[in-house]
């Protein structure tokens, strides 16, 4: 999204910018990252799915785009929602990822993506060799890119803010997913 740099709706973000930043130009307008947080559970197409918002950051043009930090990985504690203590996570580089897995006694794996590094081979649980990789959470990334209409825009024109019919989708499209196509049978969990 395309943030002004005057923007009232925006002020507390472009605050932040400038302590961070101090001696710094303010530019005419920032981009603010929508970030969504997420695991996936390797083994096929249908593996389980869990989303998260993560905190707005807002950028000057031309910056590289953010990663998540400590905070924003322990903040949500995704990685102690993973029910099966016998999985490993697998990471596309970013430390936090690390820390957490390493904080819930998980083996941790990566990539680098940044030095073109998609998949690896390593030694998984009980020494068993796997394929390192974020695949399946990308190919999952592009699904819900592919089911959120083009109409909704991350910003809303009247607020100026995160639209909330984006995380509507977000999340319609991870129960979707979660219930395997079978959505009767899903809609009573809905109600417990």
């Amino acid at each position: 999204m395309y943030i002004k740099n005057n923007c009232a709706e925006w002020s507390l973000h472009i605050e932040d910018w400038k302590k961070k930043h101090t001696g710094d130009a303010l530019p005419k307008y920032f981009i603010a990252y929508v970030r969504v947080g997420g695991l996936i559970e390797r083994g096929g197409r249908d593996g389980k799915v869990l989303v998260t918002p993560l905190p707005v950051i807002l950028l000057a043009p031309g910056a590289r785009p953010p990663t998540e930090s400590n905070l924003d990985v322990s903040e949500f504690d995704l990685v102690n929602s993973i029910v099966n203590r016998n999985s490993m996570l697998f990471g596309d580089g970013a430390r936090a990822w690390r820390k957490a897995a390493l904080d819930a006694g998980l083996p941790y794996a990566s990539v680098n993506h940044s030095i073109l590094e998609f998949c690896r081979q390593v030694h998984g649980l009980n020494q068993m060799p796997v394929t390192a990789g974020t695949q399946t959470l990308d190919r999952a990334w592009q699904d819900l890119k592919k089911y959120v209409p083009s109409e909704i825009t991350a910003k809303d024109k009247k607020t100026k803010k995160i639209n909330p019919a984006l995380w509507d989708w977000i999340y319609s499209w991870m129960w979707r997913r979660n219930s395997q196509g079978d959505l009767w049978a899903a809609m009573a969990e809905l109600f417990h």
